[in-house]
């Protein structure tokens, strides 16, 4: 029997369920923790579409292996530790990050910011490398760290560039949960920021998913014009603003397309982008 399995099996009232069963409505719990940050039963139950108690039942379970954790005093849910242990510990993805760490780190070099790779994995963003610069405020997570996507720099540039219908379908199920002000926090506002960052070929994000903290992230594509990953930059708001963006935006854009070049890959022919790979935002050429 699965870890699942054995866990779900302590849960009173349902072990008329078969394993798969059990793990296909646990992987939808797991899925709301990690589009949704510290949500109430409610929440996860209507997210998931599975019935308040079983829900309630499901999560004791998964709490009780270390997959879920519960804050006793707000009793809202997040990740647990055991859960976040085999994300952080799974081998990372040498065969692309070995690949583009030259374009990662002549970036680190020129902007001397954090710089990271990040790509989607299912409906998540996850960094799979990484360089630190030369600052002491540290900004960019841990690899492996599972990600939503509708806020920051790195995640709306991978969710910008899926098909229209990935999107409709992320969109419609994600439910939106506002980190900071700044955060998008509707499917409207959703959409007019994926336009944004297709048109101009990055996205960047002020104070979106911690207050103080921004990034300048473009898109990595591959031989198909697919998005394969993203790369950004990320430091504090007092470097990185609305004052300050346009020195990090060509940077960025000219590391993702060495990153793509890398894979022989190309931009998607259908892209509307009127930034091009080697051109500044006001269309000239920077090289």
């Amino acid at each position: 029997m699965t870890v699942f399995g054995m866990a779900a099996r302590h849960a009173v009232g349902i072990t008329a369920m078969s394993d798969v069963q059990l793990i296909s409505k646990m992987a939808k719990l797991l899925d709301v923790l990690l589009e949704v940050e510290t949500p109430s039963l409610k929440e996860i139950s209507v997210a998931a579409g599975i019935p308040i108690s079983t829900t309630s039942r499901l999560l004791t379970s998964m709490q009780q292996v270390g997959f879920v954790g519960r804050d006793e005093h707000t009793k809202l849910y997040r990740l647990g530790p055991r859960f976040l242990r085999l994300a952080a510990s799974t081998p990372r993805r040498r065969d692309i990050a070995a690949v583009l760490r030259p374009s990662l780190e002549t970036l680190c070099q020129r902007t001397g910011e954090d710089v990271a790779l990040a790509e989607l994995q299912g409906r998540i963003a996850v960094f799979i490398d990484r360089v630190d610069g030369h600052h002491a405020l540290k900004l960019i997570d841990v690899i492996n760290k599972p990600e939503i996507l509708y806020v920051g720099a790195f995640r709306k540039v991978l969710l910008a560039f899926q098909t229209r219908e990935w999107i409709d379908d992320y969109i419609a199920s994600t439910p939106f949960a506002r980190f900071t002000p700044q955060a998008i926090s509707t499917a409207k506002q959703m959409w007019a920021e994926i336009r944004k960052v297709r048109e101009q070929g990055y996205a960047v994000s002020f104070g979106e998913r911690l207050a103080d903290a921004a990034g300048v992230a473009a898109p990595i594509f591959d031989h198909n014009g697919s998005v394969r990953a993203a790369v950004q930059i990320a430091g504090p708001i007092s470097r990185i603003n609305k004052r300050t963006v346009r020195r990090f935006t060509m940077p960025v854009l000219e590391a993702a397309k060495n990153a793509t070049e890398a894979l022989a890959g190309h931009w998607p022919q259908t892209s509307k982008s009127r930034i091009a790979y080697g051109r500044s935002p006001n269309g000239v050429h920077s090289r």
